[in-house]
């Protein structure tokens, strides 16, 4: 995407979305990786409107989870809240997230968990935005390591595809699961940034 930039002066941007209902220190560790393995020096962290999963009821406001992901990215100045996904409003259509972001970057990577790459074809506009971003697919494990092999060969071939794989720490519970616990009073201190937690425990969040 630089084409014959100085390599030094091209402009690398992340970009990691999702919901963050709430956001836990597995999200943190694919944003740290991303940013220490390819030398990204901002990564936007982007929830998702309130309209995006019409049918969730366990989906909070967009203001309280921005909120939410505000004090979790604190102690780490390169990753930065992103609203454009909140303020677009609607369906969080990844090709809206890149192309509203390409003017701000050279280099524009967008990161997700390898699992998605077996899907990532269905998605709207899939050849429009593997065109114009650079993938990083998180690997958990050597099964979904081979799996997501198979799908980053399958997407390079059909659209020239730039994905590359971002080694990370296994974390083993999702954002379901973490609400799940909170509502049952289980510990989560070893899941979910403290000052984030304090947030969730100071609001009564996830209790009802």
């Amino acid at each position: 995407m630089s084409g014959g930039q100085d390599q030094e002066s091209v402009r690398r941007l992340g970009v990691l979305g999702g919901s963050f209902n709430p956001i836990h220190f597995g999200h943190l560790e694919m944003a740290q990786a991303a940013h220490e393995q390819y030398c990204i020096p901002e990564i936007l962290l982007c929830p998702t409107s309130d309209t995006y999963y019409k049918s969730a009821s366990e989906l909070l406001p967009a203001d309280i989870r921005c909120e939410m992901v505000s004090k979790a990215i604190g102690p780490f100045p390169y990753m930065k809240l992103s609203t454009i996904d909140v303020d677009r409003g609607g369906y969080t259509y990844t090709c809206d997230t890149i192309r509203d972001l390409l003017p701000f970057a050279d280099e524009l990577y967008f990161i997700v968990g390898a699992d998605s790459l077996a899907y990532m074809e269905t998605w709207k506009d899939c050849g429009w935005f593997l065109r114009n971003c650079i993938i990083l697919a998180a690997e958990r494990g050597e099964a979904l390591r081979k799996e997501a092999a198979r799908h980053r060969e399958m997407l390079q071939k059909l659209y020239e595809a730039d994905i590359r794989p971002l080694k990370i720490r296994p974390f083993e519970h999702s954002s379901t699961e973490i609400r799940q616990d909170i509502r049952e009073g289980k510990d989560v201190t070893d899941l979910i940034p403290p000052e984030t937690l304090s947030y969730i425990r100071e609001k009564g969040l996830y209790l009802g």
